[in-house]
């Protein structure tokens, strides 16, 4: 088997340390020396006016400790979604992604069952027949896009089901993810009208169904609704944030696996035939490239860190990259090699109450894929020069990645 041709303007080996640096420097984190990983954490950027936190046991505690670290700094609904029944826009701490414990507790045990491991291998052969159909559909095109001809259209089919949505719906889910995706947040000002539009689209499609009957999330979360437990806005908010974490953790993940393909003793024989290989080869993008690079929250009183006094009401922002780095840095210097990566706790889905609900999925979903790739297009490469960045340093991975299926 011939090795894929990565991007000439992303050489395998650099990936995560050069996307690491540009990060860093895109956001003014001069002070920390990557060859010496003893970062300054934390220290105030003037330019962004808050505090960033680079130390991976830094990173742990703002992370988890939620009765001195709020995650309303970074609610989805701040972005405009309003609600369906009166147009009010869902305060940031009665939101999915904003609120704390108790009730981001509450919100995260109404998904939790959905997105389980458990729940997630038993989609597993509907997962393998909605690949069969998007891979038949490849061979027509030429050079797909991992991320526009695969991973969202098979995110899409999974969710519809996962939300418990006629297949007729799959094509609102994927327009949803293109309004709701977190690479968009940043244009949500000028779609407002997509993003009303696809809020009244959700909340039609939950009035339609059987919720005595009918399984999947959605119907649960209007049977909350009709209990009084919800609001209308939480309900759509909820599925809204599954929305945009699904599709987009899937591309950025995949993008990243694909880059490490045939390199670091990750061959593709290896991948089909070793168990233990792609548990490791996802451990090493997930420490070394995490799709998600950043997260914020917000201190609810003064707190001390690392020395440093951090004043209450203040924004923080967690570099997960930089801390992953550090850790990982730190376990090669113990155990001199790389297999340290196991040995490394990544930051890469979150930690505590924030932990990604649907990181389960993403995992199977992500191994699914590559190894079906593998099977069914034995001499795939990657094209070169068609790697694409989202452009944002909150995110690692590509916007586009095209295939040369070369088998077709």
């Amino acid at each position: 088997m011939r090795p894929i041709r990565r991007p000439v303007s992303l050489p395998c080996g650099t990936i995560g340390c050069q996307k690491l640096r540009n990060c860093r420097n895109s956001i003014g984190m001069e002070l920390f020396n990557f060859d010496n990983p003893k970062p300054v954490s934390p220290f105030y950027s003037h330019d962004l006016r808050l505090w960033v936190v680079t130390r991976h046991e830094d990173a742990v505690r703002v992370l988890s400790n939620h009765e001195e670290f709020s995650a309303s700094a970074i609610a989805f609904t701040d972005f405009g979604i309003r609600s369906p029944i009166d147009g009010k826009i869902l305060d940031a701490k009665d939101s999915f992604l904003g609120s704390d414990p108790p009730l981001k507790s509450q919100l995260r045990k109404i998904t939790t069952g959905h997105f389980s491991s458990s729940n997630v291998k038993k989609l597993i052969p509907f997962m393998n027949e909605r690949l069969i159909e998007i891979f038949d559909g490849l061979t027509a095109v030429d050079q797909p896009c991992l991320v526009n001809d695969i991973c969202t259209p098979f995110s899409a089919k999974i969710l519809t089901n996962l939300f418990g949505l006629d297949p007729a719906y799959c094509g609102n889910v994927e327009f949803w993810q293109g309004v709701f995706g977190f690479a968009k947040r940043h244009l949500w000002e000028n779609l407002q009208g997509e993003v009303d539009q696809a809020v009244r689209e959700i909340w039609q499609a939950a009035n339609q169904l059987e919720t005595r009957t009918s399984l999947g999330l959605i119907p649960g979360l209007m049977k909350m609704y009709q209990q009084g437990s919800l609001e209308a806005v939480q309900c759509v908010d909820i599925v809204a944030s599954i929305i945009a974490g699904s599709a987009d953790t899937l591309s950025l993940l995949m993008g990243n696996l694909l880059m490490l393909l045939d390199s670091d003793g990750y061959s593709r024989q290896q991948v089909l035939e070793d168990p233990a290989c792609f548990p490791k080869m996802l451990e090493s993008s997930l420490v070394e490239t995490s799709p998600v690079q950043f997260s914020f929250r917000k201190s609810t009183r003064e707190v001390h860190i690392g020395g440093v006094v951090i004043p209450s009401a203040s924004q923080i922002l967690v570099h997960i990259g930089t801390a992953n780095q550090i850790a990982i840095q730190s376990a090669r210097n113990y155990y001199g090699d790389k297999s340290s990566t196991k040995k490394c706790s990544h930051l890469a889905f979150g930690r505590g109450a924030h932990t990604c609900p649907g990181k389960h999925l993403a995992i199977v979903q992500a191994e699914l894929i590559l190894k079906s790739l593998i099977i069914k297009f034995p001499d795939l490469e990657l094209v070169s020069n068609s790697y694409r960045s989202l452009g944002e340093p909150l995110f690692c991975g590509p916007k586009t990645l095209k295939i040369n299926l070369s088998n077709q």
